[in-house]
């Protein structure tokens, strides 16, 4: 069936969101069935786009960040919604190694994404990444026996960015400094749900074993690319990260554009589909839940209207 992977579709409850203008998705979601599922988000990552995580077990994730101190709040963005590029990163890891004298090994992946060979085994795990909380409340922490090594290298880490030359550089170059770096474990594998091609703008995409390929404007866009490649549409998958940057920001009114966004290029041209019964059927999955909408569903008629909240699916 053909699938819209999208992650951070829903909003936190304590959110006050504006208003939402989403008549097509609220008729998919009138005709859907709805199944209530909890996955955290590298979960949903590792069952629908990136199923090569694994790592031996001396060696786990090291992900820049860049952390904000306000008055009342603390946050921490993720160096994948910055500008970072490969040979920066290259470079950070380096002078991390030659500062470390091979007690440590950083190398870069990805700019974002970093691996790191620690002596031996981790007696601590920490939360992926992309489970981490862009709201900082002093709970993000590891657990495990002895979290003393993850507390320590950490700290020391934040203290070498600390009025970095580099840091000082791009800040005189209005960007943002790499002032953290967060260590995580490998997550542990997952059942993968498998596609004939998966068009992605993650980039987590370059750790599929799947075919992907870059995530197209529309939905008449997608079928033009099906319909070249001559792969069924309904063995595909769009896994969408449209909306994470906005949650992690905490911009609500981003969140409320990209959601017109969507509505437009493909909410209403699928619910014209379904309606028709040119498409077979169509599942959305978020984090929270996913719900499949077969075709021609409007025949179930007496099924109550929804009105999509940003919170529930």
């Amino acid at each position: 069936m053909f699938t819209l992977i999208l992650p951070a579709l829903l909003r936190e409850p304590h959110e006050t969101l504006p208003e939402l203008h989403t008549p097509a998705l609220n008729q998919l979601l009138r005709y859907a069935r709805i199944q209530p599922t909890a996955s955290s988000r590298m979960q949903l990552y590792q069952s629908y786009l990136c199923d090569q995580l694994g790592q031996p077990e001396n060696i786990i994730y090291a992900s820049p960040v860049w952390q904000q101190m306000g008055m009342n709040t603390a946050s921490q963005i993720p160096a994948e919604h910055l500008p970072l590029t490969h040979s920066e990163a290259a470079i950070w890891c380096h002078e991390l190694n030659q500062f470390y004298r091979g007690e440590y090994a950083f190398t870069p992946i990805r700019p974002d994404l970093w691996t790191l060979a620690l002596p031996s085994p981790p007696t601590w795990h920490a939360a992926s990444i992309l489970d981490l909380a862009s709201q900082l409340d002093g709970s993000q922490s590891a657990s495990g026996s002895d979290i003393r090594p993850w507390l320590a290298l950490s700290t020391e880490l934040q203290m070498w960015l600390h009025n970095h030359p580099r840091n000082a550089a791009r800040q005189q170059n209005q960007l943002p400094p790499i002032n953290g770096i967060w260590l995580w474990n490998a997550p542990a594998a997952v059942p993968f749900q498998a596609a004939s091609l998966i068009a992605s703008n993650s980039a987590w995409a370059a750790h599929s074993s799947q075919a992907t390929t870059e995530q197209p404007e529309n939905y008449a866009a997608w079928q033009r690319t099906c319909a070249q490649r001559q792969i069924p549409l309904a063995h595909t998958h769009i896994f969408a990260d449209d909306f994470l940057p906005s949650q992690q920001t905490g911009d609500i009114w981003a969140y409320q554009a990209q959601l017109a966004v969507w509505e437009q290029n493909w909410f209403e041209p699928l619910r014209q589909d379904l309606f028709s019964g040119c498409l077979k059927g169509l599942r959305i999955v978020c984090e929270q839940a996913q719900c499949t909408v077969n075709s021609q569903p409007q025949w179930a008629f007496w099924k109550r209207k929804r009105r999509f909240d940003g919170k529930t699916l």
